[in-house]
């Protein structure tokens, strides 16, 4: 079936409601979720949204603290133009119905996490910032938005070397196509890549290899940060732990309480990557570690998602300590974008954690991704509006080039073999033969897929986007041949080659190394 719509959003998500409130009526918007409009990591963040609003702080404070935890390997332009707009971003926020929390004093209520000089995050119904930001924005957008939920995007629609649209497919096997003078790419991450992770269960890469696919720059697909403190119920499911909670005073120890961070000068709240791979370490010699919080008051009220889902799911409260690991947390590589959102196939956007700005560099600063989905996803909505103006007409394409479902016996993986392969291969500490390993197991699977691929289910094109995804971090880890941040080889303890930290592993459909992305437009 065809449909015509002047923007295609793909994902549901906060970068992408903030994308169609911001294009507004003005726009015939469709948005595309492969789940319901509710299930986005967006929704599952319990982070706040950080910006320079308090007394004793500055943007430029905020600054650097985003470029010390991100190893100084980002876009500083656009890290500056971020910070220095974060508080009219939370302004703006405010202005469309969302409540943050105050404090005694009727102010905006600040918290701390990690690598963060001062107190600068703000949430809304305590540790449920993200449902709160995204349950206000699909009121906003539900008069003049088109849903179309329970598809799956498993093509871009790419001729003349301009984007025209987007093809999906059902749980079912039915087929839609999508013509519009826009695409935007706000499908999130890919935490499902790994066996642990703090993600949804949509959050399979399918941003990155829908854009790889169709032909448009990637850079950084190395950098996966790993969340520290991902708790796992009786059930198997598992839960993030909000960094929060370490801002208020809980501290990792091991079973015989011993605390496994004091080494650092910022202790429990030092980067994210520094903490992961210490609570790795420990595991990997048998040992147990633990989330102390006996001495935060009034846990249940200040943290109550986590407390309900920590109580709902058998997590034991034992001591005042919960059982924690690392899981797959954000993706700070993605699609290359400038700062108006533009990737490097005309008629193709991105935006939110799919999306390449340059904000994380090689290690995201806690509750910053809110901040850039508001902020560049806005930007982005601006630069869109401008290309529907100048187009009058869909582009469409051939006739004679619409591709007719035909399948062909094939063997997939399953998911859960993916996961195990990139475990092994490209988890918290690496190494080249792993890695090598598991890049040959992904290019093996991926031979038997021919280019015209069509999946028969919305299954088969998440199993496919997972493994062109995991190929792509894969040889992005490989190439990168130094540690930088969330990238951490112990195969590597003097090869450290400084020249090359700043280099970006750009990755196209011919896998083409590439110089640093522009700063601008392209």
């Amino acid at each position: 079936m065809e449909h015509q719509a002047d923007v295609v959003v793909v994902g549901s998500g906060l970068a992408g409601l903030v994308a169609a409130e911001s294009l507004g009526s003005s726009c015939q918007v469709t948005i595309i979720t492969k789940g319901r409009r509710q299930q986005s990591n967006s929704f599952l963040a319990q982070g706040g949204i950080a910006a320079a609003i308090g007394a004793n702080d500055h943007w430029k404070l905020h600054y650097q603290d985003t470029l010390s935890a991100g190893g100084a390997h980002q876009r500083r332009r656009m890290v500056k133009k971020l910070v220095q707009n974060g508080p009219d971003i939370t302004k703006w926020c405010q202005s469309k119905g969302i409540i943050f929390d105050i404090d005694s004093a009727g102010n905006v209520a600040l918290g701390k996490e990690g690598a963060h000089q001062r107190r600068r995050i703000l949430h809304a119904g305590g540790d449920a910032t993200g449902a709160v930001m995204v349950s206000s924005f699909l009121k906003t957008v539900e008069d003049y938005v088109t849903w179309r939920e329970d598809e799956t995007a498993y093509e871009l629609i790419v001729h003349e070397g301009e984007c025209r649209g987007v093809r999906t497919v059902t749980p079912e096997g039915h087929y839609h196509t999508y013509f519009s003078k826009a695409v935007i790419l706000a499908a999130g991450g890919a935490g499902q890549l790994y066996p642990v992770t703090s993600n949804g269960k949509q959050a399979t890469g399918d941003g990155y290899s829908l854009a790889y696919l169709g032909g448009a720059l990637l850079t950084d697909l190395e950098m996966v940060q790993f969340h520290p403190t991902v708790t796992r119920g009786d059930n198997g499911n598992t839960f993030l732990v909000s960094e929060a909670v370490r801002g208020e005073g809980a501290r990792l120890i091991t079973k015989e309480g011993i605390p496994i961070m004091e080494s650092h000068p910022l202790k429990d709240l030092a980067p994210r990557d520094i903490v992961a791979r210490e609570v790795t370490k420990w595991r990997n010699k048998g040992q147990k570690v633990f989330l102390d919080i006996q001495h935060i008051v009034d846990f249940s009220t200040r943290f109550p998602t986590i407390y309900k889902w920590c109580s709902d799911n058998q997590v034991s409260f034992s001591g005042g300590k919960i059982l924690i690991e690392t899981g797959a947390h954000f993706n700070m590589g993605g699609v290359v974008v400038n700062s108006r959102g533009q990737t490097t196939l005309p008629g193709l956007f991105a935006a939110g954690e799919t999306a390449y700005t340059g904000i994380h560099g090689a290690n995201r600063l806690a509750s910053n991704s809110l901040l850039e989905a508001c902020g560049f996803a806005r930007w982005c909505a601006e630069e869109v509006k401008k290309m529907v103006e100048m187009k009058s007409d869909f582009p469409g394409e051939p006739a004679e080039e619409r591709k007719n479902p035909s399948f062909t016996k094939r063997h997939l993986p399953s998911k859960e073999e993916i996961k195990q392969n990139m475990h092994d291969g490209a988890g918290v500490i690496r190494h080249e033969l792993a890695m090598k390993r598991s890049l040959n197991w992904c290019k093996r699977h991926l031979q038997a897929i021919e280019d015209s691929f069509v999946p028969a289910t919305s299954e088969e094109a998440e199993i496919r986007h997972m493994l062109v995804t995991s190929s792509l971090v894969l040889e992005s880890a490989l190439n990168r041949e130094e540690s930088l941040g969330a990238h951490y080889r112990n195969d590597s303890q003097n090869r450290e080659r400084k020249k090359q930290w700043m280099c970006h592993n750009g990755m196209t459909k011919t896998l083409i190394k590439a110089s640093k992305p522009p700063e601008g437009g392209f």
